[in-house]
């Protein structure tokens, strides 16, 4: 029977080529993980329409969920869709299927992320409105609205203007005028939220009362009178109704939304950012983050379902760590693990030949590996096993002793198969005898 072995080096060949297709396995999947559309993206509340609508239009706009730094210099517009009512602490996960229907953030985002993305170039921030039951279930309902008291904060946080008002109109659907390029067109939203700030001008709204849907604001305000404009400019939408999934269908709004938002870029392109962090690669980095980061949040790792996670990597460790020592023992060094094989190797090779009588060959075996040991405690382990070269630099260093021991080890290899075991003994012993005249 032949045991047919592949070379190392086809082996490693296979090792690499399995490697690069693993890692470009995972490299596809993490493409397809951040690049795909979000569930929340392609709801009722996101904004996967406008983006398939925008492009229609000739208004070039792509979406980003983040992980990766992109270049703003191509882009026109931000618009930044909000999707947390609280930017300055975390939002708590629902404990229970009614609490995530009631739920209002669907994922945490900090105002300085906001702030730093104003910063780099002209954003359109659009508010919440609905909590995630109108997600999960593609149901409106005025029990699924958001508390108006967290959105009122909201306006104030984002025009700095603490005396920032919001509002709901109470009527099923209320209508709004907007002049586009083309003509006066109108815009319809079922219970419409709508805004007041000095800080802001309207785009669309109510400029009479002060109430508006969408306006244009200043992060730092603007000057009385002269309205010279201090901080960074950016849109602010109350209603985020106007251009999502569902709103788009309403009256004009889709016309409404080529027109504010192709005009509002100003030629360049459009980015539907859905990211948590600023990931514009600019030398602005924006504020420090308003979170403090503290135990509670790494004890979250080891909280369920994580907990068992690590029960079970540790059992597995556990469990390893156990089976190697009670199938190889206590680990050894790499000249230990190499004696110890050769050791065995011959105690076995002794073991048969005992069993099958044959103790001359056993007692010829023995020679040999007396003068390799002798050999390797001489000139060192790499002279032990070249049976010429040793004998020569035996004779040269030990012309006196080297005659004898040669003339024992060929009577010892003399010697028949069958001996018997104790004349195979008195050679062994004449053999030893030999052996202690040799010192290093």
């Amino acid at each position: 029977m032949t045991l047919l072995t592949k070379p190392a080096g086809g082996l490693r060949s296979d090792m690499i080529m399995l490697a690069l297709v693993l890692l470009a396995g995972l490299a596809l999947a993490a493409h397809v993980a951040l690049t795909r559309e979000t569930p929340l993206h392609k709801s009722p509340v996101g904004f996967a329409g406008l983006q398939v609508w925008l492009n229609a239009e000739g208004v070039r706009t792509h979406s980003f969920p983040g992980g990766w730094m992109i270049d703003p210099e191509p882009l026109g517009l931000n618009i930044l869709p909000l999707h947390d009512t609280q930017l300055t602490s975390h939002r708590r996960r629902p404990d229970d299927a009614e609490a995530l229907l009631l739920q209002q953030d669907e994922y945490d985002v900090s105002l300085s992320s906001v702030r730093a993305r104003i910063n780099v170039l002209p954003t359109l921030v659009i508010l919440p409105k609905w909590r995630s039951g109108v997600r999960l279930t593609g149901l409106a309902h005025p029990v699924l609205l958001d508390d108006e008291a967290a959105l009122e904060t909201l306006v104030s946080e984002l025009t700095r203007d603490p005396n920032a008002g919001f509002a709901r109109i109470r009527v099923p659907f209320a209508e709004f005028d907007y002049e586009a390029d083309t003509g006066p067109l109108t815009a319809e939203l079922y219970v419409p939220q709508v805004f007041a700030s000095e800080k802001c001008e309207p785009v669309i709204g109510f400029p009479e009362v002060g109430l508006m849907l969408l306006g244009r604001c200043w992060s730092q305000g603007k000057g009385k009178g002269t309205r010279k404009v201090k901080g960074k400019e950016f849109y602010l939408l109350s209603d985020p109704d106007l251009f999502s999934n569902h709103g788009l269908r309403l009256a004009d709004n889709a016309r409404i939304a080529a027109d504010f938002i192709g005009t509002a870029a100003n030629g360049g392109e459009v980015l539907i950012d859905s990211s948590r962090r600023n990931w514009f690669r600019s030398g602005d980095s924006g504020e420090e983050d308003d979170y403090e980061r503290s135990w509670a949040d790494v004890k979250r790792f080891f909280q369920p379902p994580f907990r068992a996670l690590w029960f079970g990597v540790a059992a597995l460790f556990a469990l390893t760590l156990w089976r190697a020592a009670r199938r190889y023992g206590p680990l050894t060094g790499t000249e230990a693990a190499a004696a110890s094989a050769r050791r065995e190797a011959i105690r076995a090779r002794a073991r048969l030949m005992r069993l099958t009588g044959q103790d001359g060959a056993l007692v010829a075996e023995y020679a040999l590996a007396r003068r390799a040991a002798l050999g390797a405690q001489l000139f060192g382990p790499a002279h032990g096993m070249d049976a010429r070269a040793l004998n020569r630099q035996i004779a040269a260093a030990f012309p006196d002793h080297a005659p004898a021991l040669d003339d024992a080890l060929a009577r010892l290899r003399a010697l028949p198969p069958g001996t018997r075991a104790a004349e195979a003994m008195t050679h062994v012993n004449a053999l030893e005898t030999i052996l202690e005249r040799f010192r290093p």
